[in-house]
């Protein structure tokens, strides 16, 4: 053995360190990590200290020997054995892990496996992308390089690739959905208005998980031949159209008004927004009636999440109070003609938060059927 292998081998098995390590880098074969280790000649940068010590590490708690080191390991060790690899606490990591503990605490009383499924997030901040909470290996380009402790998760990190602005979901290179998203100060967001941004971006991961989500989408028949999913946000629709955009307003007057009405009044409440409705679809052709459709079940369903959540994120009834009152005041300000696709979140919210009322059963089928709220209302 090496002359100072007990010496690095007590280093690297004693202390907070070890744990933490142990947890973030999985065990690689013995000959993989002989040959990276070969490959590293001190003095090397921090991360890819970090990460020879964490599979080494990962070798000798298993086998507790480190026999088979090779001279340039054993060096590349010493050289990072004094680092401080306590994990640190990014500040929107620690968003980030707010969002997580919210979908699991808000589950119930906001939508049914909410806290299931991915939840990967790209971080997008400054010059850097930090890839977080995913599973197994991170995708080619990214390295790999601590383990949060509050976020429970491994984080790798490249430069950056996305706007700092972002705020989307969409598969990364991997094919995985990952929310892309910005921090608060790049966002425009304060942090509450953030993390519950979060969790309407993992309800379109939800989204993408229902079954056979993507050639749905293609069968709506509005795509025009793009496969890159740009015609969700491109499609042609008549927002301009005086007709379509009055009766847009009038869509949302109806949807306020069903909102609140009292449980003696609702059955007249809910016939006057169907009317209302189909007075709408009278102005557009079927196709953009399917468009409609598939905004107001995707973008306003993670809309309503969303309010949902920011309601019962505290105990204060004002809280509730004011998100409810966001709501129908958003309605009753419905204006395509301005705001163009995204008037349909607050519809689609609005379509969402009524059927609570009339079909409360309603989002236990919601993956199944088609992408559209109206059919619920029949059912």
């Amino acid at each position: 053995m090496h002359a100072n292998a007990f010496a690095i081998r007590r280093d690297i098995l004693r202390g907070k360190a070890v744990t933490f390590i142990a947890r973030a880098i999985p065990a690689k074969i013995a000959g993989k990590i002989v040959t990276y280790c070969h490959d590293v000649t001190p003095p090397i940068p921090l991360e890819a200290a970090n990460l020879v010590c964490a599979e080494v590490i990962m070798y000798v708690m298993r086998y507790r020997s480190v026999d088979w080191l090779p001279v340039s390991c054993l060096l590349a060790l010493a050289s990072c054995a004094h680092q401080d690899l306590t994990p640190t606490h990014h500040p929107n990591r620690a968003l980030v892990a707010e969002a997580r503990s919210l979908a699991t605490s808000l589950e119930a009383g906001v939508w049914p496996g909410l806290a299931t499924g991915n939840f990967r997030v790209l971080l997008v901040d400054g010059d850097t992308e930090e890839l977080l909470c995913f599973a197994n290996e991170p995708p080619s380009g990214f390295l790999r390089n601590s383990y949060d402790e509050k976020l429970g998760c491994s984080v790798a990190t490249r430069s950056r690739v996305f706007d700092p602005t972002f705020l989307a979901t969409f598969p990364l290179d991997d094919g995985i959905s990952t929310i892309v998203i910005g921090t608060p100060e790049a966002t425009g967001k304060s942090n509450e208005e953030w993390v519950v941004t979060v969790l309407h971006e993992h309800f379109h991961q939800l989204q993408f998980a229902c079954p056979n989500y993507f050639q749905r989408t293609l069968d709506l028949g509005l795509s025009n031949g793009d496969q890159t999913g740009m015609w969700m946000l491109n499609y042609p629709f008549p927002y301009q159209d005086e007709d379509t955009a009055d009766a847009a307003r009038e869509l949302g007057v109806s949807l306020a008004e069903a909102l609140q009405a009292d449980d003696r009044d609702l059955a007249e409440s809910l016939a006057k927004f169907l009317t209302a409705r189909r007075s709408f679809a009278a102005t557009i052709g079927a196709a953009d009636l399917r468009y409609f459709d598939f905004q107001a079940w995707q973008e306003g369903t993670a809309r309503y999440v969303e309010r949902k959540a920011a309601a019962a994120w505290t105990a204060h009834s004002a809280t509730r109070s004011s998100e409810n009152d966001r709501l129908i005041s958003a309605l009753n300000a419905v204006d395509i003609r301005q705001d163009g696709r995204v008037a349909f979140y607050e519809l689609g919210a609005g379509e969402a938060a009524l059927l609570d009322r009339v079909n409360p059963a309603w989002a236990d089928g919601y993956c199944e059927g088609d992408l559209s709220l109206h059919s619920r209302f029949e059912r």
